[in-house]
């Protein structure tokens, strides 16, 4: 009575929820609604997705979307505190009525174990609960030879597992302890343990000679049981490898006066081969050797790289006063930066260099539309040179505010690389020189050598 007591008070609770939801003045006043009130405690990820949700299907943002989202909440909280009243009436219904069980208690099928079930007993002033164990279903003497039948037909499908016969044993049997409807129990007996195991494990590596062993299996239940006798041939284990070993082992024994022991192709039907064994050392090694080998061809690849990069920037360095030299000439001639180039390159022609290269592929962009400052600053940090970035921000500069001032700045800009170019060649100069002296010491120390041979040699 406790319990229908509280399902009671919390169905009052719930229809009082409800009703504030659904009737009366409350059903429009969102600040006295309680479900609203405790809409901060919906968890915010789920809020989130259903504000996803309805903006893409009602198509509504700001303060509207979000009294949507208030009113899909609140009504899945007023349809679970209905389902919550429904699930509460319906088990107090069950607790006030209890389903009565039918008289005859149904017992569980062969094998299946017993069942325990709930009786009332009551003799209208008095009422105990008790439990009875109900025993599962048990064989007829007909039911049982008839089940006992069916169990010899699967043992004898299934005893011989990976061997062909009973009279050729020499791999483990399969000695199950059910019957296959798991009804009936199934004990094994073994005339000789040591050879064949009540498990089903053959130990034909322990006879020389075949033996017969018999197996005796009791299938039982409660009440009856029938004895099935299998007899089994084991047949002792045969090492065609040892007997090969042995041969060999003979072999080698009576070639022992020669230098060598050839080994035949084979023995017995079985091929024989030296394995020649490769050291983990070995392993290593060539390991090892593959690793350096490789780290030499990449930084082979690599210094042929840098070589080529280091040809490229000499070259181009060696360019600089002349490229500049030109395009001063052309400027002051009166043609634009655009013009000065096209007429470098027309000077040089296609095959002229890699300068003349990248100055066709900035012209090409141009010419293809895009920004003539943007194509100039790419054209510097394509070569990547420190002059020509220098060279081309220096004309982005002019392009961008005017031509005036171009002319002098360009001038300015060939003394530079005037000068530059001078302290390289006189640099290259002094290196060429220094590269002289080892063989200018070598040839005098041949020609002190001429002078001093006769000397010694007279004396």
């Amino acid at each position: 009575m406790k319990i229908m007591s509280v399902f009671v008070i919390i169905i009052i609770l719930l229809f009082f929820l409800i009703s504030r939801k659904n009737f009366s003045k409350y059903k429009d006043e969102r600040k006295n609604s309680f479900l609203r009130s405790i809409l901060r405690l919906y968890p915010k990820g789920l809020r989130r997705k259903i504000r996803q949700e309805l903006m893409k299907t009602e198509k509504k943002r700001g303060r509207v979307l979000e009294e949507m989202v208030d009113e899909f909440i609140i009504g899945q909280l007023n349809t679970a505190l209905l389902g919550v009243v429904a699930i509460l009436i319906l088990t107090g219904l069950m607790l006030l009525f209890p389903a009565r069980e039918s008289e005859n208690i149904t017992r569980n099928t062969f094998g299946k174990g017993e069942k325990t079930v709930k009786l009332r007993i009551s003799d209208g002033s008095e009422e105990a609960i008790e439990k009875i164990k109900v025993g599962a279903r048990e064989y007829t003497r007909e039911e049982f030879d008839s089940a006992a039948k069916r169990c010899e037909e699967y043992l004898n499908r299934v005893i011989l597992s990976d061997n062909e016969t009973l009279t050729y044993i020499n791999k483990s049997l399969t000695l199950p302890a059910k019957n296959e409807e798991g009804t009936l129990s199934i004990k094994w007996k073994s005339s000789n343990s040591s050879v064949i195991g009540t498990d089903g494990r053959v130990k034909s590596d322990e006879i020389t000679e075949p033996e017969t062993v018999t197996l005796k299996a009791v299938i039982s239940d409660n009440n009856y049981e029938k004895t099935v006798i299998f007899c089994c041939t084991v047949i002792p284990e045969i090492n065609e490898i040892k007997s090969v070993f042995d041969e060999l082992t003979m072999l080698e024994q009576g070639s022992r006066c020669d230098s060598e022991f050839g080994i035949p192709d084979s023995v017995h039907g079985y091929s024989v081969e030296v394995v020649k064994e490769t050291g983990i050392g070995t392993i290593c090694k060539v390991a090892l050797l593959g690793i350096l080998s490789l780290a030499a061809v990449l930084y082979l690849r690599y210094s042929r790289l840098k070589e080529k990069t280091k040809k490229r920037n000499e070259e181009l360095a060696a360019l600089y006063f002349m490229f500049v030299s030109k395009l001063t000439l052309y400027i002051g001639a009166g043609k634009s930066i655009r013009g000065a180039i096209k007429s470098y390159i027309k000077d040089k022609g296609e095959g002229g260099g890699e300068l003349t290269g990248e100055l066709i592929i900035c012209m090409n962009e141009i010419e293809a539309g895009a920004n003539e400052e943007d194509s100039y600053l790419r054209l510097g940090k394509s070569i990547g040179l420190l002059e020509y970035i220098r060279l081309m921000s220096l004309i982005c500069q002019n392009v961008r505010h005017g031509n005036s001032n171009l002319l002098i700045m360009m001038k300015q800009e060939e003394d530079n690389a005037s000068r530059v170019w001078r302290e390289k060649v006189k640099k290259r100069g002094e290196e060429a020189s220094g590269k002289l002296l080892i063989p200018m010491f070598l040839l005098l120390l041949i020609v002190i050598g001429i002078v001093i041979y006769p000397a010694i040699s007279g004396v």
